[in-house]
């Protein structure tokens, strides 16, 4: 295929722009599940510090450990895909032409991107149960103090 220089640059810029947002999403999603983790574990130390021996502290504590558990799972999933690899780029391309290098680059930027998001959806589903634990194992605790 023949591509103008400029629709190439544009392509390139575009693709590239696309898998640098993806990326800042995955910090986000990222610090929202580091931050669910860190409050159940905060309660969780404090119901162990209060020592309160009953069914409803237990039940409590098993759905804040759900809470902490569950994002878990998305750091146990994190390697992503960044193409270019920079070595192998400049062993394999560094004698070549412009253009289809660069074309070359953006279809393996669309293929990490591809990959990418299905691990940044799995990761995504993950904050909403993660939150219903924290939510409900803080009331249940509420409720066992009060």
């Amino acid at each position: 295929m023949d591509f103008e220089e400029e629709t190439v640059d544009v392509l390139y810029k575009e693709v590239k722009d696309a898998l640098n947002a993806q990326f800042e999403s995955i910090t986000a999603l990222n610090t929202k599940l580091a931050d669910i983790m860190k409050m159940s574990l905060f309660i969780i130390g404090v119901l162990l510090i209060l020592d309160k021996e009953s069914i409803v502290t237990t039940i409590a504590l098993l759905l804040l450990w759900c809470a902490f558990l569950i994002p878990l799972f998305g750091y146990l999933k994190e390697s992503y895909r960044r193409d270019p690899d920079p070595l192998l780029l400049k062993e394999k391309y560094i004698m070549r032409d412009a253009k289809p290098v660069k074309v070359q680059i953006m279809d393996n930027i669309i293929d990490s991107y591809t990959e990418n998001k299905i691990k940044i959806e799995f990761k995504s589903k993950l904050i909403n149960p993660a939150l219903l634990f924290l939510v409900v194992g803080v009331f249940v605790a509420l409720v066992d103090l009060l």
